[in-house]
């Protein structure tokens, strides 16, 4: 496939990653969705070609993760995976202009990442202006309510901000 590729478009194949050019790299990683041309000898000798699109090692990875059917391929296909934090918003997964809303001087990811029984603690002692209980009160209200229950039913140590794989 890697030759099929190079030779479609143009770089040398037998040239180390750190030598390839930003582009061809990219291709690699990223693929271009385009046919490759892939040719191979079989065990009679005959050389054989046949077209397959091209995805990338990146995306190939991630869909044979997440096809995998059993813990042991999902396990080594994970191997070539890893989180990393958006450089915008720093993991927080929300938009600069969500993230500038405050209310009792914190942000939704600043309350989110402490555990249900602080992120009640806080709502509790919080104490809105007028205009923010016109803007914000129900909300409140209604979020304080079901802080409450989860802490009545001992979960007052997890955060919303925790992964669901780590339930």
């Amino acid at each position: 496939v890697f030759a099929g590729l190079a030779e479609n478009h143009g770089f040398d194949a037998t040239l180390p990653w750190s030598e390839l050019p930003v582009k061809a790299r990219k291709l690699v990683l990223h693929g271009d969705g385009d046919p490759v041309m892939i040719s191979y000898r079989n065990r009679f000798g005959r050389v054989r070609t046949y077209s397959q699109n091209y995805e990338g090692v990146l995306h190939y990875v991630r869909r044979r993760y997440d096809e995998a059917e059993t813990d042991s391929a999902r396990s080594r296909w994970g191997q070539y995976l890893r989180e990393v934090p958006c450089r915008d918003c720093h993991g927080k997964r929300l938009k600069p202009t969500s993230l500038a809303v405050t209310v009792g001087g914190r942000n939704i990811a600043e309350v989110s990442d402490m555990s249900i029984g602080e992120a009640s603690e806080f709502l509790n002692a919080l104490t809105l202006t007028e205009r923010e209980a016109t803007i914000a009160g129900r909300v409140i209200k209604e979020v304080r309510a079901r802080l409450r229950f989860l802490v009545d039913v001992g979960l007052d140590y997890l955060t919303f901000s925790r992964s669901a794989g780590t339930l």
